[in-house]
């Protein structure tokens, strides 16, 4: 309550003994006190590294790109194989996501997590901005992956196709399907891009 004590020396002596008046101006600025330290954290709050839920939904708005998915995406629930029926492609630790409750589990995938929609956020704000060049694009995959141990090699076909490998320990299968999916197209105009996805390699 440093701010309260710093405001209530600026009483004149005349009402320094005056409990009330003392105890209504100390309620008066412990109110503005919260609404000041309340206001300090919508900048983290908004942080694109930081927001989820709401947060990162406005952080949508204003860039432009919904994590609504209108066409359900199925196959990518954190499952075990071994307790599914029929059998499905595991996607257990590191590669599945965990259902929305928004979700309906028949429908499939219709709201992107947090994770992935952040990673598509930060594609779409690099876009906007980027040259087209190779260099770029490993610069920009540092920025965006690092975190998921995942790294990326470029082989420009000189046909107009390029071939980039993703290589991990475990990739993710929402970040397959943006990027197979061009959620944002992170390539120059004409150019067709084949993803290859190398999992089991550090």
């Amino acid at each position: 309550m440093a701010i309260n004590r710093e405001y209530l020396t600026f009483i004149t002596s005349e009402y320094q003994n005056s409990e009330k008046f003392l105890l209504w101006i100390n309620a008066l600025i412990s109110r503005m006190e919260e609404i000041t330290g309340t206001s300090s954290l919508i900048n983290g709050a908004f942080d694109i590294d930081n927001a989820v839920g709401p947060q990162l939904d406005t952080l949508g708005v204003i860039i432009g790109i919904s994590r609504n998915i209108r066409v359900p995406i199925e196959g990518l629930w954190f499952t075990w194989a071994a307790h599914s029926s029929p059998p499905l492609v595991e996607l257990g630790w590191s590669r599945g996501s965990w259902r929305d409750p928004r979700d309906k589990y028949q429908e499939g995938m219709t709201i992107l997590p947090n994770d992935a929609y952040r990673q598509i956020l930060k594609f779409k704000i690099i876009q906007n901005s980027w040259k087209g060049t190779i260099p770029e694009l490993y610069a920009v995959w540092d920025v965006i992956f690092s975190a998921e141990g995942l790294t990326l090699s470029v082989v420009d076909n000189q046909d107009m196709t390029a071939d980039i490998t993703i290589t991990g320990a475990a990739i993710p299968a929402t970040i397959q399907y943006i990027l197979q999916e061009n959620f944002v197209p992170l390539k120059p105009a004409g150019v067709a891009i084949n993803y290859i996805f190398d999992e089991g390699s550090p």
